[in-house]
């Protein structure tokens, strides 16, 4: 079953439009700020990072979710670092494609839990040498609770469900996401939870 076949049975999606570029997604994302923007990685026109950093800058609301058969970490922490909250594989169980595009357009963010797994392994792995990129992981600057956010968040919780999990007023969880991303300077959920794989604060 391809994408537009799976979404047509989604009785609370629409496609509102399709694209053949990376020009073309810019300028339907600017024209029509849907929710959710699925894109390849592969793009017959444009760099697909220059196409992600682009689209949130001419639509900030609209969540990016990459759709891809690449399934190594360095697209992965590219795509994420670019801009994009979600990363699915296209051999992935079709029961996931709705369900990570419900997950972003509630604020959450997805990971494959075999791509996530991949990522907690490179920061084991990249925490036992030297990495002249990144500072000494700053756990002591976050608190217990921020740290629990941050857990939740990497796991694609969007902020209804964190406070639920933690037992806090989504008000609270949203004061604790704001403070992390400024800890961590970072400038969105995404990015705050590849860093945290790479500080190894999520193990």
């Amino acid at each position: 079953m391809g994408l537009r076949a799976v979404l047509a049975e989604q009785k609370d999606m629409e496609l509102v439009a399709e694209g053949e570029s990376g020009p073309q997604a810019i300028a339907l994302a600017e024209q029509l700020k849907p929710d959710v923007l699925m894109m390849d990685l592969t793009l017959p026109e444009g760099s697909s990072l220059e196409v992600i950093s682009e689209v949130r800058r001419v639509s900030p609301a609209t969540q990016i979710m990459v759709f891809t058969t690449q399934d190594s970490e360095p697209y992965l922490l590219d795509a994420l670092l670019a801009g994009a909250v979600g990363y699915l594989l296209k051999d992935s169980a079709h029961r996931l494609i709705p369900l990570s595009i419900r997950t972003l357009a509630a604020g959450g963010c997805l990971l494959e839990k075999r791509l996530l797994e991949r990522l907690l392994r490179q920061a084991a792995v990249s925490r036992r040498g030297p990495d002249e990129e990144l500072p000494p992981p700053p756990s002591s600057s976050l608190s217990e609770r921020e740290l629990a956010v941050l857990r939740l968040i990497s796991q694609g919780s969007s902020n209804r469900v964190i406070g639920e999990r933690l037992h806090l007023a989504e008000a609270t969880v949203k004061k604790y996401v704001h403070s992390l991303k400024s800890k961590l300077s970072v400038s969105d959920r995404a990015e705050a939870a590849v860093v945290g794989l790479r500080l190894g604060l999520l193990q």
